[in-house]
């Protein structure tokens, strides 16, 4: 009796041991098989990174998000999609509101600009270099020479360590239209207006800069939009007719100025 109870025992033991063994290694696996899969999803959904992206608040255009690669643009503000895009950088500017874009040239959006270019009697002074949102950036000073013993009027920031073509640079640059910021010092990441009395306008702040994977996709251009000649009918529903382009954009500014008053 004794015998068969020893037996017993020793096998409940036996079977007890080999469930607990199997529990183990079933778990073992599982844990195996979820972390290989995470990580592997973790690999898939984070592709490394191939550009930047900006958000900059502009008091001309409300908040701006850039997405920059080293071959493309893109620049959304709250009403237009503007794409610049290789081989020949033409610039195609959707506007969501009209359903409508506009394709020009690079040098047509630079004409824009023409008139407002910095004459030699501004003098651009570099200042010790800023970093902004963890980037570096060249800053300078812009005094107008004509004034004896003037202060500086415009500050501003730019960096070239986005790694991105100068035309993109540059057509970031032009885009903000502000007289004192000339195109050839990298994309712009600030531009501050100051008052004799020492009061300060901010244009343009950079609140986010940093390294992301834009897809091939990003640069895509939008399809049911129709094409127009010029900027007026751009930025509203008029007829299309041509019109001298020289300040086209200063017109459409104008006018989404007046809109919201």
């Amino acid at each position: 009796m004794k015998v068969w109870l020893n037996i017993d025992c020793d096998t409940k033991k036996l079977n007890q041991g080999s469930l607990l063994m199997r529990i183990f290694l079933s778990a073992a696996i599982f844990i195996a098989t979820i972390g290989s899969s995470v990580f592997g999803l973790k690999s898939l959904a984070v592709p490394a990174s191939n550009g930047w992206m900006m958000k900059q608040t502009s008091d001309e255009y409300g908040i701006l998000e850039t997405l920059l690669t080293s071959k493309a643009l893109r620049l959304d503000t709250p009403e237009l999609t503007i794409l610049l895009l290789p081989p020949k950088y033409s610039l195609f500017i959707y506007n969501r509101k009209t359903k409508r874009y506009i394709e020009e040239p690079t040098d047509a959006f630079i004409v824009h600009t023409k008139p407002n270019k910095i004459t030699p009697h501004m003098r651009l002074d570099k200042q010790p270099d800023v970093t902004i949102c963890g980037v570096q950036a060249n800053r300078y000073l812009c005094t107008d020479t004509r004034i004896a013993k003037a202060k500086p009027r415009f500050e501003f920031s730019a960096t070239r360590n986005l790694n991105v073509p100068e035309k993109l640079a540059d057509a970031c640059m032009i885009f903000f239209s502000i007289p004192e910021m000339t195109p050839g010092h990298g994309v712009p990441l600030s531009a501050i207006r100051l008052s004799p009395s020492g009061g300060k306008f901010a244009y343009v702040t950079t609140r986010v800069l940093e390294r992301v994977y834009v897809p091939p996709e990003t640069f895509a251009k939008p399809k049911g939009y129709t094409k127009v000649d010029n900027f007026v009918a751009l930025s509203n529903n008029s007829e299309n007719i041509p019109v001298p382009s020289a300040h086209a954009l200063d017109y459409m500014m104008d006018e989404n100025k007046k809109q919201k008053n």
